[in-house]
């Protein structure tokens, strides 16, 4: 007798007219019938179950055991149909590239990929928790896909059993809460936009911002710009003024652009005030706002004022809490144990003070001072940041303002260096 075996499968493809091949073809046939349109009972399987049914079939998972030892990832498959073994036997088929089963546990196609069973098409691998394949059952509408770790695949549940939504309104938004967990955040108010606030998510009507640039947008009747230039003391001032607070002198300090327009006060008394003053010109309501940049140069033994007040001149700086004065404005104040600029407001009887939460330095900062009138409040921006929203305790209505700004010492003797080197000023009239 003389049969040709395959190259691929091993099995019968040709013999000799007139030979006797009656074995080889059963088993030719019987391949065909495991291996064409192929499905396996499931790619879990490492042991030959117990009560196998003609045709039952498997991909051996590493290791097999018992008849199926030797013979990982191979299909196995039951067969009483080999008259030689009418009990039944188990018949193998080594994987080859390519070769594509059915697995009916797991409602996919696999292939063998030259190293291991992988899943094809829909059910295909995901990389992200390295599962074998995705299971698809019976799929509703809003359904979502949850890795489910019983079984290391992928499968599809409704929405509820997941993700849980804590919208309830139109027009809510889903915001981190503590350790990420989903939270709602219900709609605002017209104009208003997501604002972060101390690290949350609240809604605020923008008040603009930016480095150097305006503190809002404004359509302004008034306007002001105040300049400080060289050593000598020559002020630039267009409809407002600088006027000298203590006699501040330069130190010897040439302007550049570290230090600007460096002025430093030689106070012979505590809390003599060193720094600048504008005129009184701006009269509550009129939606005021006020930019100053400057900096200190100094965290100890220093008071650092830049506000609007009713009160010019050595009065209102030279204390923590001058609130007979009307004023709104920016505090760091050493003797008073601040770590972080204040920001503060007084109804000439009482004064609210606020930390904004930004620490005190040596650099140059953009600081901001906003009057809204129809909340009523005072807004306060640090380099374009709202650090603080005040609405008690504010200038009344019909109080005349200007700005100040400017440093102190408390040591009779002492000196610091206050770094100011423009303010800008907007009113409605």
């Amino acid at each position: 007798m003389s049969v040709t075996n395959g190259p691929r499968r091993g099995l019968m493809i040709n013999a000799l007219t007139g030979d006797g091949f009656d074995s080889n073809f059963r088993q030719l046939l019987r391949a065909i019938d495991a291996l064409l349109f192929c499905s396996v009972v499931n790619l879990s399987t490492s042991a030959p179950p117990g009560s196998p049914a003609n045709g039952d079939a498997y991909v051996v998972k590493a290791t097999g055991t018992g008849a199926w030892a030797g013979h990982d990832n191979a299909i196995a498959i039951w067969t009483t149909d080999n008259p030689a073994t009418p009990g039944g036997l188990w018949e193998f088929y080594s994987a080859g590239n390519g070769m594509i089963v059915y697995s009916i546990a797991d409602v996919a196609l696999a292939a063998w990929n030259g190293s291991a069973w992988a899943a094809v098409g829909g059910g295909g691998s995901s990389t992200l928790a390295a599962d074998t394949d995705v299971v698809i059952s019976s799929p509703a509408n809003d359904d979502v896909l949850t890795y489910e770790t019983s079984s290391t695949k992928w499968k599809n549940k409704p929405a509820s059993s997941g993700f849980s939504n804590p919208m309830t309104t139109s027009g809510d938004l889903i915001v981190g809460g503590a350790s990420g967990s989903p939270g709602r955040l219900a709609l605002g108010s017209s104009g208003q936009v997501p604002t972060v606030v101390s690290g949350a998510v609240v809604w605020q009507t923008p008040g603009g911002g930016g480095g150097g640039g305006a503190v809002a947008a404004h359509t302004s009747r008034r306007y002001a710009i105040v300049s400080l230039s060289d050593r000598s003391g020559n002020i630039a001032a267009v409809g407002d003024k600088a006027l000298a607070l203590g006699g501040p002198w330069n130190g010897g300090i040439v302007p550049t652009t570290t230090h600007g327009s460096s002025n430093e006060m030689e106070n012979g008394t505590s809390n003599w005030v060193g720094g600048y003053n504008g005129a009184l010109l701006y009269c509550t309501p009129a939606n005021i706002q006020m930019l100053a940049i400057a900096r200190i140069t100094s965290l100890t033994d220093i008071r650092m004022f830049i506000m609007l007040s009713d009160t010019v001149g050595q009065t209102v700086p030279a204390s923590d809490t001058p609130s007979s004065s009307k004023f709104a404005g920016f505090r760091y104040s050493s003797t008073a144990g601040d770590t972080n600029f204040q920001c503060c407001t007084s109804d000439g009887s009482t004064q609210t003070t606020v930390d904004s939460g930004v620490a005190a330095d040596l650099n140059s900062h953009l600081f901001a001072i906003e009057f809204d009138d129809a909340g009523p409040n005072v807004k306060f921006y640090i380099d374009g940041t709202l650090v603080a929203t005040i609405t008690t305790n504010l200038p009344p209505s019909g109080t005349v303002l200007a700005y100040q700004a400017g440093s102190s010492s408390s040591s009779p003797g002492g000196s610091q260096l206050f770094d100011f080197e423009q303010v800008q000023i907007w009113s409605d009239r």
